[in-house]
């Protein structure tokens, strides 16, 4: 098993997914340039952000969801090698950190039934912990891209661990659920409500929750916990500029009074939440692929971002080409993101 369960992204990879054109140049021809190298290495070559793969779908179908989403590291990588390096961004500051071991896991999953399906997943927690904190202890930012949203839980502790943070991070999920479920065994419904009994959140707000699809039992529980939500569905009803306005909320929900700058944000991008994106719960209602960029984009511009967790995205979970729609997509996000922080180092 590879150092810290972080299994490298090899040159040989990169280059036999690099379509290599004369005259121009890909993003897969300058991150080949890293490949292989350890989190520290990586640093000590002018890296600054580190992308995390973890190719599971055993936290959605702990969560009695749909297979699939351990196919979108693979998409996105497809994707995002390929894109232009120009002008428009810096890309010997992005690195791919690896894969996630976890075929074993993925293996014995297949046939599991649902409480040995959650064990497994509270496993796989602890490999993408370590991976994680292997990255923030080196400097890294991490960009994870699963895989289930029950990834949200071992990414927080492997930055609270690896920064030091004792009292817990600020955390916006774009979600249409809050994934605040009860106690009852790891899944991709419940990182937040482990998080907050592990202290390990200060704050929390669920960004276009879908109301008809959140007990009254969660709510009730997100609400008393101290924590907030802003709603998918009255932004629908306002129209208008409401998507604007709901991220000027969002902001002044984490600023309370202070300003933005020098605030540390966990930032979640459910692809559950766009309409009609391959997920284990695709929706027909959600957000455009524009807006969700633009919500990364807004988080990223207004504060100190901690990290960028993509989850969710299940290519096969469509009759259309997923493997293309879920790569390019998360290949914008990364990039939008990338972009983002790039803007604020000038």
């Amino acid at each position: 098993m590879p150092h810290n369960f972080l299994e490298p992204i090899g040159s040989a990879e990169i280059k036999a997914k690099t379509s290599v054109r004369p005259g121009e140049k890909k993003a897969g021809e300058v991150l080949i340039e890293n490949a292989d190298k350890s989190p520290a290495a990586l640093k000590a070559a002018g890296v600054s952000h580190a992308i995390i793969l973890i190719p599971e779908d055993i936290g959605p179908r702990a969560n009695l969801g749909r297979a699939g989403a351990a196919l979108a590291p693979d998409a996105f990588l497809s994707y995002f090698l390929n894109v232009q390096v120009n002008r428009y961004l810096d890309f010997s500051r992005v690195a791919i950190a690896g894969k996630v071991a976890c075929d074993d896991l993925q293996k014995e999953s297949n046939q599991a039934p649902l409480n040995e399906l959650r064990s497994l997943c509270a496993s796989l927690d602890e490999r993408v912990q370590a991976a994680v904190t292997d990255i923030v202890e080196a400097g890294l930012k991490p960009i994870v891209i699963g895989g289930g949203n029950n990834n949200s839980l071992p990414t927080i502790r492997g930055v609270c661990s690896a920064a030091g943070i004792e009292n817990g991070i600020n955390c916006v999920n774009c979600d249409p659920h809050a994934d605040y479920r009860i106690l009852e065994g790891r899944h991709s419904g419940n990182p937040f409500s482990y998080a907050k009994k592990e202290n390990l959140l200060a704050s929390y707000l669920v960004f276009c929750l879908h109301e008809s699809y959140n007990s009254e039992e969660m709510l009730s529980r997100l609400e008393n916990d101290g924590f907030g939500s802003i709603s998918f569905d009255a932004l629908n009803r306002e129209g208008g500029d409401s998507f604007e306005r709901a991220l000027l909320n969002c902001r002044d929900y984490f600023n309370k009074g202070k300003s933005g700058s020098g605030i540390n944000l966990g930032l979640e991008l459910d692809l559950d939440s766009i309409k009609n994106m391959p997920t284990s719960a695709l929706t027909p209602v959600g957000l455009t692929e524009e807006e969700a960029l633009r919500y990364i984009h807004f988080m990223t511009e207004n504060f100190d971002t901690l990290y960028l967790h993509l989850s969710e995205g299940a290519p096969s979970c469509t009759t259309d080409d997923g493997t293309r729609i879920v790569g390019k997509f998360l290949t914008a996000a990364v990039i939008t993101y990338l972009k983002s922080e790039q803007k604020k180092a000038l």
